[in-house]
């Protein structure tokens, strides 16, 4: 399982690719990006091709989510 945090433009891309490439993949969300992320379908897109991709709330003040981590892709500014 791989885990991106930083769901933007690069954070999607790879995403989709992975995803695309039939290997698990979650976003790391914050909450409100969950819910427009839930608005899709819980898919990228990229151009006219779309992938499915799990999804998971994080909250940098509450601290790490259910799981463990082990591979993390981070694509933040």
């Amino acid at each position: 399982m791989l885990h991106v945090l930083g769901a933007g433009s690069i954070g999607c891309l790879f995403a989709h690719h992975i995803a695309r490439a039939g290997l698990p993949i979650t976003l790391l969300l914050r909450a409100d990006a969950l819910r427009a992320f839930d608005g899709v379908g819980r898919v990228v897109r990229c151009g006219d091709d779309v992938a499915a991709c799990g999804a998971e709330q994080v909250d940098a003040a509450q601290g790490g989510g259910q799981q463990q981590i082990r591979n993390l892709l981070v694509t933040t500014k």
